[in-house]
């Protein structure tokens, strides 16, 4: 079990939720299973829910390692400015040879500097992520617009009635006594 707090405003939120197992079967969680069409419209909600949450801490991740690529260049930047002003507006390289101070040639320095290709390889990875999941969340809302069209003006008599037990969208559909037969 999962919880994330939001904070909304003058109010404070705490949300709970089951979390998706281990294992994902993308091919399995994405496609339609018309044996259980019922039980896809129930779930589908919950599956986007899920894809949604861990969609939003990608993202999160993302932007924080973008954040600390730039901060981290920012910091080179006012470093190698600071040195360039004590030398005549000239930095040392490290091969031992002085360039002139500009704002591509600064560009180059930090492109060069180890820490800063790290960084930017973790924002990169961060991208990549961001991006997996993202497709499977269109992916999943893609298969929601596909069953609203599938099933529709389905009565709860019928839908308590085709509905099949099993694990379906990384939950486990469980048959309840109807509580109101015949209204």
């Amino acid at each position: 079990m999962s919880e994330t707090i939001l904070h909304l405003g003058n109010k404070t939120i705490k949300v709970i939720y089951k979390d998706f197992e281990d294992m994902i079967d993308l091919d399995e969680l994405t496609k339609i299973d018309y044996g259980n069409l019922y039980g896809e419209a129930v779930s589908i909600s919950v599956l986007l829910m899920k894809l949604g949450i861990m969609r939003a801490d990608a993202e999160q991740y993302l932007s924080e390692a973008k954040l600390d690529q730039e901060f981290f260049a920012a910091r080179q930047r006012k470093h190698i400015r600071k040195i360039a002003s004590e030398n005549g507006q000239k930095y040392q390289l490290q091969d031992g040879s002085y360039i002139k101070i500009t704002e591509n040639s600064i560009d180059e320095i930090i492109l060069s500097d180890i820490q800063f290709q790290q960084k930017k390889k973790v924002v990169i990875n961060a991208k990549k992520q961001y991006d997996y999941i993202d497709a499977i969340f269109w992916s999943a809302n893609s298969k929601d617009k596909k069953l609203n069209n599938i099933i529709k003006g389905v009565t709860p008599e019928e839908l308590y009635h085709e509905l099949v037990e099993g694990a379906i969208n990384g939950m486990y559909i469980k048959k309840l006594e109807m509580k109101y037969k015949n209204r």
